[in-house]
């Protein structure tokens, strides 16, 4: 294959933070013709350069940072119209302050639930109390089992998850096992289920199994 490029064979990027498809998209724009087009394409770039790092939004001279960015990704050959004045700016690559991103990663409480689950526990303590709120909370309590126990293969009481709703909420929601009953989920039977279908299918499932077996 001729033509399949690799990027470790491509020189290297002067900010890695953007990807190489920002570089890309800058090499388009200097091919149009139209100053014009130009600017507006521009200004669309440095929309998704912005959503690159969006916690810095708040910053003083964001936007003027962005745009010098933009303009030593295409090595000052780009001919728009730029809102700052970025004299002051044009130094050499090598000189200038590289941050690293921030990421913040909280991991969840209960690794069975993940993070969605704990978002949607904030979305309905946000909810006015009464019948609609309710019905929400008990679909997400049966959600929460059905998860449970595709992680754990075993048979999770009600109670359970009762008592991890309320931990996750901070006892915002509850649910009383006296009054409320959660949907019954069988995992196992629907794994036999499949294994069975596997066996009806496939004519060398048993062969298979043997020759790996020997090994």
């Amino acid at each position: 294959m001729k033509n399949l490029e690799y990027y470790t064979e491509l020189p290297p990027l002067p900010f890695k933070d953007y990807g190489r498809n920002i570089l890309q998209i800058i090499e388009e724009i200097k091919k149009i013709p139209s100053r014009e087009e130009r600017n507006y394409h521009s200004n669309q770039l440095i929309k998704s350069m912005s959503a690159v790092n969006p916690q810095q939004k708040d910053m003083t001279d964001y936007k003027k940072k962005l745009w010098h960015h933009l303009f030593i990704l295409a090595n000052y050959e780009l001919e728009v119209d730029c809102p700052y004045d970025l004299s002051e700016l044009e130094k050499n690559i090598e000189e200038l302050p590289h941050e690293r991103l921030t990421y913040h990663y909280n991991p969840p409480r209960f690794r069975q639930y993940g993070k969605n689950i704990e978002i949607l526990i904030e979305k309905i303590i946000e909810m006015p109390e009464g019948e609609q709120k309710n019905y929400q909370i008990q679909n997400l309590a049966n959600l929460m089992k059905l998860c449970a126990q595709k992680m754990n293969e075993e048979k999770v009481e009600d109670d359970t998850i009762f008592q991890h709703l309320a931990v996750l909420s901070g006892g915002k929601l509850i649910l009383n096992k006296e009054e409320i009953s959660l949907q019954t989920i069988n995992i196992s039977k629907n794994k036999s289920k499949n294994k069975n279908n596997k066996k009806k299918h496939n004519p060398n499932y048993n062969k298979n199994k043997k020759f790996y077996n020997k090994k």
